[in-house]
């Protein structure tokens, strides 16, 4: 009975994940509201470190180059999609591999390249063209069996809505790189 009751809270816990993310997935393609905006991405980025903590475990190494801006993507939906990046870097990668956090603000452009890469087993070619589409998960290397491959296409829904862009890639020397290109006031 013991172990029919943890798999059956497992369940209920996988199921409330996935309409969490289904509901910010909706709110992402919803109507903005006044007093989200985004006034530093760096605010953003240091938020998520922080509040990573022990998931991390010392794990997040951050970059930055250039001059802190805001970004007209809301401060939630901005903090959702680097959440999400990096939540997928330290779930795929091994438990004693660094992951990168790399922010280079390029004033010129008005954009910040934000880059999460990891040292997971990557994706081949065919699963970078699938990475993205609601529901899809590429499960090999995964320390854990929650999610919904719902978490990508959330970043993808944000960024595309205010212009930016997400790019998944090979790292050299195995892993995989997310290359965020965020739009700047």
């Amino acid at each position: 009975v013991g172990s029919s009751l943890d798999s059956a809270d497992q369940g209920v816990k996988r199921l409330r994940r996935t309409l969490d993310q289904m509901m910010v997935l909706a709110r992402a393609e919803a109507p903005i509201h006044d007093g989200d905006e985004c006034a530093s991405v760096m605010d953003v980025v240091h938020g998520i470190i922080e509040r990573s903590g022990d998931d991390a475990g010392g794990r997040l190494t951050l970059l930055t180059e250039g001059i802190d801006a805001g970004s007209p993507i809301p401060r939630s939906m901005l903090e959702i999609a680097i959440r999400n990046l990096v939540d997928n870097a330290l779930r795929y990668s091994p438990p004693d591999s660094a992951v990168e956090l790399r922010v280079r603000f390029d004033a010129s452009a008005r954009a910040c390249l934000l880059e999460v890469a990891d040292r997971g087993p990557g994706l081949s070619a065919e699963q970078t063209t699938q990475i993205g589409q609601r529901f899809w998960r590429g499960d090999q290397g995964r320390q854990r069996s929650d999610g919904a491959g719902l978490g990508i296409s959330i970043v993808r829904a944000i960024v595309e809505r205010f212009g930016g862009r997400l790019e998944m890639m090979p790292r050299d020397n195995g892993g995989l790189v997310a290359e965020l290109l965020v739009p700047l006031r």
